[in-house]
């Protein structure tokens, strides 16, 4: 894995059983991340509930609560956002 290679690369010099465990550690925290990811998927109960409570709030509860609020200014903050994706774009592009 590369992720693999670079860590050895930066611990060099640390010990084999060192690196090891470092290496054990990220296997873990993905396995982890993996194990939350499924166990949302271990019956079809769970995504129809989280699809029922994402619609309960975006059709009902978040405009109830925006009601009475202004909108947010955000042309500039979009702008620049955009600005910096043209520029990482064309610099991944180039490279």
């Amino acid at each position: 894995m590369p992720w693999n290679r670079s860590l050895m690369s930066l611990n060099i010099g640390l010990k084999n059983c060192e690196v090891k465990f470092l290496v054990s550690r990220k296997l873990n925290m993905i396995h982890e991340q993996t194990n939350w990811v499924y166990s949302l998927m271990s019956s079809p109960l769970k995504p129809v509930l989280v699809t029922a409570a994402y619609l309960y709030f975006v059709y009902n509860l978040g405009p109830k609560l925006m009601e009475n609020r202004k909108a947010f200014k955000l042309k500039a903050v979009l702008v620049l956002y955009n600005l910096i994706q043209i520029i990482l774009n064309s610099y991944i592009t180039i490279e």
